[in-house]
């Protein structure tokens, strides 16, 4: 499993819950996905989760992926989708943790800083991207609210 950083988009919520604690957090500027060896989300770290060392992450995996078979067994609706989660765990409970480095830190900040700037001069200038990734202006006409005539 590893840690990928990735830019918070405008459509992202506020506020996540870690798919390690199962804690909401405020989501800041770059976001943290754990994602298992086959590059698959399995969802986002809190900064308290993300300090954790890789056993007790492991462990917290583990214990998830037993409550989610236990839950499974209970619930005879939801078990399949339950039963899946769980051994999803399980297996991610066994990978090895890659952590970014701080060059890949600074090098994701240092993007995302680049973007934000990109887009506010676009703004400020009435710049408008199409799908195609051309930029046109964008102009805004304002008719006079004077007398009718």
């Amino acid at each position: 499993m590893k840690v990928q950083l990735e830019r918070r988009l405008p459509s992202c919520p506020e506020q996540l819950e870690c798919v390690i604690c199962h804690q909401k957090f405020i989501v800041p500027r770059i976001r943290r996905l754990l994602c298992n060896d086959e590059g698959l989300i399995q969802g986002d770290l809190c900064p308290h989760c993300l300090k954790l060392k890789t056993a007790a992450i492991q462990h917290k995996l583990r214990q998830q992926s037993g409550q989610l078979l236990q839950q499974a067994n209970h619930d005879r609706d939801q078990s399949l989708s339950l039963r899946q989660r769980g051994l999803e765990l399980l297996t991610l409970s066994q990978e090895s943790l890659t952590r970014p480095s701080l060059y890949t830190w600074l090098s994701k900040r240092l993007e995302v800083l680049s973007q934000e700037t990109q887009e506010l001069e676009a703004a400020r200038l009435g710049l408008q991207s199409c799908a195609c990734g051309h930029r046109s202006k964008l102009r805004i006409l304002f008719e006079d609210p004077g007398d009718p005539e």
